[in-house]
This record gives C-alpha cells, structure tokens and sequence, in this order.
C-alpha cells in the first residue's frame, strides 16, 4: 500500500547492532523492532538503515560489531553522529552514561561530526570510523542518481 501510494523507500533507525547499547537506550529492549529489508524491497521499495557513531559505551569493537551487522543486511545504509540535544535523556542524566559532551557549539549539532566522546573512543576514533564509509556511500548514492536517470529500477543496485 505504501509502494501504491508514492512511498519509494522506507528508513529504520536501527543505530547500533551491540545489545548492550541498545538495551542502554531509551529503556529499550533488543529484539522489539527489527529491520526488515526483505519486506520492504518486496513492496518494491528502498530499505535503508541508519546507524549512530558515539553511542554511550561505544568501542572500536562495538562500531566493527555494527558495521558488520550492517554489511549482512540487503539494505543501503549509513552513519550519523550522536547529537545530544537539551531535552533528551542522554544530555540531561549525561552523568548516568559513559559519555562526555565535547562542544556546546549548536551549530555543530548537526549528526555530521563526533561532538562526544566515550571511555574508549575519542571523536577522532569515531570520525575515522565514520570517514571510512564516505567513499562507499557516496558510490551506493551515485549508481542510485544514475540508474534514476536510466529509466531503470533503483531496487537491487548494491
């Protein structure tokens, strides 16, 4: 219904594939949502998943352990900076996470830069993590734009 009504993708806010972190986030419990690429391109649109670098209790591990989680799916997916703005559980009880807010610089609020920092990752941990799918994205994004302009399907490009 979605497909018939325009929809031509749909975006899951996965953020991470370690069950500890996610389990540490928002009270949530792992396995209460999924992301389900398959049911998505069956309808005949673009699944995308989205992942956060800079989570509270992130590792170098925990960022390898998501980015092979996120080679394994079949959708397109990428990265975003964790943003703790006021108001949100993460900036107001920050001394309840293993996380130190580096800048209060809104206008670097933006999920495009590491303005955190965690006891294991420093923010040019997570911009070298960050900076090394920029490449690879940007070819997903190009050969999507391109098969756009070919008349052809954007489904099935990866």
């Amino acid at each position: 219904m979605m497909a018939e009504a325009g929809c031509d993708s749909v975006s899951f806010g996965v953020e991470t594939a370690n069950v500890e972190i996610l389990n540490g986030l928002k009270g949530h419990k792992a396995g209460t949502g999924s992301c389900s690429s398959e049911n998505v391109q069956a309808g005949g649109m673009i699944a995308h998943a989205s992942f956060i670098i800079g989570l509270p209790g992130e590792t170098k591990s925990t960022l390898l352990e998501t980015d092979q989680f996120a080679r394994s799916t079949d959708a397109l997916y990428g990265y975003h900076y964790l943003a703790p703005f006021p108001g949100t559980t993460v900036r107001e009880k920050i001394q309840d996470y293993d996380l130190e807010i580096i800048t209060d610089d809104w206008d670097l609020y933006d999920a495009n830069d590491a303005i955190v920092k965690t006891s294991a990752l420093l923010p040019q941990d997570m911009r070298e993590f960050g900076h090394s799918y920029d490449d690879e994205m940007e070819f997903d994004w190009n050969k999507i734009v391109r098969r756009y302009h070919e008349g052809k399907p954007t489904l099935k490009i990866l």
